[in-house]
Order: structure tokens, then sequence, then C-alpha cells
């Protein structure tokens, strides 16, 4: 963090994607119908809104997922300051079950980073090829030194006689444009990227690589020990609203 202002950060696509937590589904009930003389046993759909965090069967998953509600609501109360790329809105919409009832990141305002190597052509659709072969189409034809320098770390270039890994060239893309912008931290629950970064002393990075967890632990220690106890109870209370409660809540319950 670069002196008292808010701390900048980009969100990895993965924090959206446990982000959509809330999601409206119909869930079927079996009940008797009667029509006349005849009586029949039926499927009936009901509305219901399906909170999936309690399908997030590891620990560690979980109480991060419970953690980005809180990260939203500091946005939202102007104690950190989120970004993100085009790049990361293309690779969502290829991510299904991305809607939720409390909007992308809980509403938060989100800010829209300039692509580092230049705006440049990018195609997302046609000549029979999937949306993934056309991101990997995009990476592979970057030719920024500092760019393949990260896709090695990340895994993603491994020499010019294979193919780019589609996945670790995004990771790589992410950290390069966090770096090129002068973000303050990298949030992300890849928690291989993370250790893979922190462990490579060539990575030299000027951000910080965390979890949603400690990255709230920072933008804690950050407001001052006389707003922290109300503003740590007012985020846990807007993200217990909108992650807390049963697995499967009927619309009208709400």
């Amino acid at each position: 963090m670069r002196g008292n202002r808010s701390p900048h950060i980009f969100l990895d696509t993965n924090i959206f994607k446990f982000a959509a937590r809330k999601k409206k589904v119909r869930v079927p009930h079996r009940e008797r119908v009667e029509w006349g003389e005849i009586v029949e046993d039926i499927d009936v759909y009901r509305p219901y809104v399906h909170n999936s965090i309690h399908r997030i069967r590891d620990k560690k998953q979980r109480m991060d997922a419970l953690y980005i509600p809180m990260l939203a609501f500091s946005g939202i109360q102007g104690h950190a300051i989120f970004w993100t790329h085009n790049e990361v809105n293309i690779e969502m919409s290829g991510i299904p079950g991305m809607s939720n009832i409390h909007g992308l990141f809980y509403n938060c305002p989100i800010n829209r980073l300039p692509s580092p190597e230049g705006e440049r052509y990018r195609i997302i659709a046609g000549e029979n090829k999937t949306l993934d072969e056309h991101t990997l189409d995009y990476l592979s034809n970057i030719e920024h030194k500092r760019y393949k320098e990260i896709a090695k770390f990340t895994g993603g270039f491994q020499g010019k006689s294979r193919k780019m890994n589609r996945n670790q060239a995004l990771d790589a893309y992410h950290l390069w444009c966090a770096e090129r912008s002068q973000m303050d931290y990298f949030v992300t629950m890849d928690y291989k990227l993370i250790k893979i970064i922190k462990n490579n002393k060539k990575a030299n990075f000027q951000f910080e690589i965390v979890n949603p967890k400690i990255l709230f632990e920072q933008i804690i220690k950050s407001i001052g020990i006389v707003r922290l106890v109300p503003f740590a109870l007012r985020s846990f209370i807007f993200a217990m609203r909108r992650v807390g409660g049963k697995e499967f809540v009927e619309i009208n319950d709400l």
C-alpha cells in the first residue's frame, strides 16, 4: 500500500467465480394432482434461491468465499479500489453459472485497466474456433519480453516449440496487467499461483499476491483502531446477508 491512499487491487477471474454464490433455481417437488377420476403424482418446480457456498468442500476455499463480500463492502465504503481487465470479462463469459442475485462482485464498483500491450484487434468468435482457442491465439501472439518472462513463471510458456497453456498464459496476462498498472495487490483464490509467485524471486512484482482473507486483514489494518470494530462488524453483516443462511430458500421467504 502506497502512502495513506486506499489500495488498488486487481481482481482475478476466480474471485468473480467464487462470488457468484446465490442463484435463482427451480426445485422439483412431488405433488399429487387430481383431475376428476385421474390421480397422478407429478413434479412441480418451485422457485428457490440456491446458496452454493455450501457446495464448497475445501475449508480454505469456503473461508475465502466468505471474505469476498467483505472485500466488496470495503470497496463500497471507499477503503479499497478494485480493478479488472476486459480479458477477465471475456474469460467469465465462457464460465457457466456466473449470475448472482446480488450482482457482479456484490455491486461493488470495478474499474477497467488498459491492455499492457496497447489496444489491438481481438477475435472472440467465428472461424470455427471456440472462445478458448481464440484466447490462446491472442495470448500466443504477444511478443512482449516481460509477458513471456511472467508466462515462464506461471507455466504458460514452455518454449517456442511447444504450444502455450491457455490457463497459465491467462494467469501471466492478468499479472502483467496488474504490474503495468502499478496495482498494490493481486487477489486470487488460485493457491498454486500464489505459491509459485511467492517462491520465485525472479518474479520481482511490486504488488503483493494474496487470497481474500489475507487481503481483508491488510485492509482492516489500514483503517485505524477507532473505525476498525464498527467497520469489521458492518462488513461481516454485509457478507452474512449475501452468503449466509440455508442452501435452498424459497423466493417467497426472502
